[in-house]
């Protein structure tokens, strides 16, 4: 027979009292067997071998009856040194010294910026330790719902950032564990932009209708929208894209680095070989560059430029223009061509073939009109 523990033996043994033992039940964090009585009242029984094991990885000793946690709580470190324990956890990420993983220049920025968003929301007054589930909370209550991307960016790095600390020993998994009940949730439906190719073809023509911008800037964006709608890129390897990675002849492009550090080749159909071919001719005037997309003054194509762009030209075609948008139209125009999600997920390089399958915007009225004529 199994042998089981009750909830005061484990208290006796930890050193603390039944109703903190308890706690840990009710939270998920000490796996229990629930039982009810004859008089309806619920009670809970641990098995022997899971606490052993439980206790074996929370928890490294017991002194006089108080119990010594994975982390170090003799003095709580403050916020200068919560501050330099992040900076030494963005490094790590940057040379995978911290999990073996070495993490993309986007990502890391994207660390970067939501841990720094968490200290300067922060309250002056917050209560040590200063990652914990109470002070983050105060902080999300500050973003409103309806901002979910911002939200969940925040709680996603400081979740990982947690687990940094846990290694360290400046955190438990208690504390991750109390977070998880405030991950936050979508009230309203994902914003999802997609578009025709009809609504591309009259982007384009926008782009040209435009006045106050050059030729040079015109035929800029225009390779752009093309590329973006017969490649799926991201708007950050789009812009990170040099010289070297672009082969015409091979009619191929290499995209390095691009989300989780990963390297992928996308291939150029005709479309595409002419319009960056067209667009490399203006090119060579510029200043000399590493990089194959440059604006005018010869800098560094960046996201936010192509963002202010897409912002002046959504007033005039009359509907939302994202650089995302792009990348969502690219996989749905071509599964509705027929292209397997399969090759669709190589081709945007999705971990996830369930990813790819979100991106199809296909919509319930659009199939059945389909089915229709189905044979």
């Amino acid at each position: 027979m199994t042998k089981t523990l009750s909830t005061k033996e484990i208290a006796r043994d930890l050193g603390l009292n039944i109703r903190s033992i308890q706690r840990y039940i009710s939270e998920g964090f000490l796996p229990a067997i629930h039982t009810q009585g004859s008089n309806g009242q619920t009670g809970y029984f641990i098995d022997y071998s899971s606490y052993q094991d439980w206790k074996h990885k929370h928890f490294k000793s017991l002194k006089r009856g108080k119990i010594s946690k994975l982390r170090r709580t003799d003095k709580e470190p403050g916020i200068n040194e919560m501050k330099a324990l992040a900076e030494e956890w963005i490094e790590s990420l940057k040379i995978g010294s911290y999990n073996g993983k070495i993490y993309s220049q986007m990502t890391i920025r994207f660390y970067d910026y939501w841990i720094k968003q968490y200290w300067d929301r922060l309250d002056r007054y917050a209560a040590k330790p200063y990652i914990s589930k109470e002070n983050l909370l105060s902080i999300l209550s500050q973003i409103p719902t309806d901002s979910f991307a911002s939200r969940s960016k925040l709680y996603v790095v400081i979740s990982s950032f947690t687990r940094f600390l846990i290694s360290k020993e400046y955190s438990s998994e208690e504390e991750l564990l109390r977070m998880q009940s405030i991950k936050p949730k979508r009230f309203l439906p994902a914003k999802k932009v997609t578009f025709s190719e009809e609504q591309i073809k009259k982007i384009i023509e926008a782009n040209w209708q435009a006045k106050g911008n050059g030729y040079y800037d015109k035929l800029l964006t225009e390779t752009v929208i093309v590329l973006f709608a017969n490649t799926g890129l991201r708007a950050s390897e789009l812009c990170n894209l040099k010289l070297e990675d672009v082969d015409l002849e091979q009619k191929t492009l290499q995209v390095k680095h691009g989300k989780f550090n990963k390297n992928r080749r996308s291939g150029l159909n005709k479309r595409v070989l002419e319009a960056l071919t067209k667009y490399f001719k203006a090119r060579l005037q510029l200043a000399d560059s590493e990089y194959f997309f440059l604006t005018r003054h010869g800098e560094k194509l960046k996201p936010n430029t192509l963002s202010h762009k897409w912002s002046k030209l959504s007033k005039k075609v009359g509907f939302t223009i994202t650089n995302h948008g792009f990348r969502r139209s690219f996989v749905t125009i071509n599964n509705r061509k027929g292209r397997s999600l399969v090759d669709l997920q190589i081709a945007c390089g999705h971990a996830d073939i369930k990813m790819t399958r979100s991106y199809c915007m296909t919509s319930e009225e659009e199939v059945v009109n389909a089915m229709q004529d189905w044979e």
